[in-house]
């Protein structure tokens, strides 16, 4: 039995509710987002925007997941994946495998650090061809994916756009020369 109080629909902002939503898949463990996020990034022909606090360990940094997104970046020479991450500085310190990925390839991947004022409501997304997206809160196991609602795709890309574009590279990620 499904009740609303266990839905991970309720967690979606009333704002991003309208549009494709028969098409949602509700997902409420964090194997389910993995899976899911690795089947989306395999399907992705040239985007992905990822909108993250601290590139949280239990979904970013796993070997399945760098490599869908090494084969995703070596197989499209247009692909292009951005990162918006608001704290950087325990992923650094533990060696994440998204930042060692970004450093090896920094024409295809960019990692940057949005202004203090932009704060995305203690959510983390990623959209994927400008149509798909995973949404769910920081910290969460409870997620919605949907892979054909670009209505709504396009609401979270009308967040992450301006952040990007005001954001900085972060200098904490970039490649080291000695």
């Amino acid at each position: 039995m499904n009740t609303q109080s266990n839905n991970p629909v309720v967690l979606l902002p009333s704002w991003l509710r309208h549009g494709n939503t028969e098409s949602d898949q509700p997902l409420d463990s964090l194997p389910d987002i993995q899976a899911t996020i690795l089947e989306a990034t395999s399907n992705t022909l040239r985007t992905i925007r990822i909108n993250t606090p601290n590139l949280e360990y239990d979904i970013y940094d796993n070997d399945p997941f760098i490599s869908a997104l090494t084969s995703f970046v070596r197989g499209n020479r247009h692909a292009s994946i951005q990162v918006l991450v608001q704290n950087s500085n325990d992923a650094i310190q533990r060696g994440h495998g998204l930042i060692r990925l970004a450093q090896r390839l920094t024409s295809s991947i960019e990692i940057r650090k949005p202004g203090s004022e932009d704060n995305f409501n203690n959510s983390s997304f990623i959209v994927f061809d400008n149509a798909g997206f995973l949404y769910r809160h920081t910290g969460s196991h409870a997620a919605v994916y949907n892979n054909q609602c670009k209505q709504r795709a396009t609401r979270l890309l009308e967040l992450f756009t301006p952040a990007w574009e005001q954001a900085e590279q972060d200098p904490e990620t970039r490649r080291l020369s000695l």
